[in-house]
């Protein structure tokens, strides 16, 4: 019996010891990542430049491609248009409902259906953060709700 407990107390303190291991793997990982993202970070503003003084060039000079060489052989480099539209917004669903529709109790029912139609994702990750600090009015009332209680000889405060 006295096996089984020593056992126990082994499997936990190795539990605990790869726990730590996984702890700090995550750590490391987290500290790579963040050098390697101010890299990329440094990387992309420079590119974003050359890309501006690339394209101020190729439309000032009517240069529809240039043929790449090197690992880019086969390639061309060309100055590419496209257009995007932004995601509708439910504030704009209600304005153009507004705009067309006379029945403001059908709009405002159109606009509700709209916004519960929305789909909620929920995602769980692990994050490392600074705890938050206590605002005053949170540190009064705490200190009130969780007040010393006077000794016993000196119960004339409590009242």
């Amino acid at each position: 019996m006295g096996d089984n407990n020593s056992d126990s107390d082994y499997d936990a303190e190795e539990e605990m010891d790869q726990f730590k291991k996984v702890v700090q793997d995550y750590l490391q990982l987290e500290s790579e990542i963040k050098r390697l993202n101010e890299g990329i970070s440094v990387r992309r503003k420079k590119k974003k430049e050359l890309c501006a003084t690339l394209l101020a060039f190729i439309q000032e000079n009517d240069i529809p491609y240039l043929n790449l060489e090197g690992d880019y052989q086969g390639k061309r480099l060309a100055c590419k248009t496209s257009e995007t539209k932004t995601s509708l917004k439910a504030e704009d669903f209600k304005i153009v409902l507004e705009e067309n529709l006379k029945d403001e109790d059908m709009i405002n029912k159109l606009y509700e259906c709209v916004l519960q139609k929305r789909v909620v994702k929920t995602k769980h990750n692990i994050a490392i953060s600074r705890p938050k600090k206590e605002k005053v009015s949170e540190k009064l009332a705490n200190a009130i709700t969780n007040s010393v209680i006077a000794p016993d000889n000196m119960d004339y405060l409590d009242n």
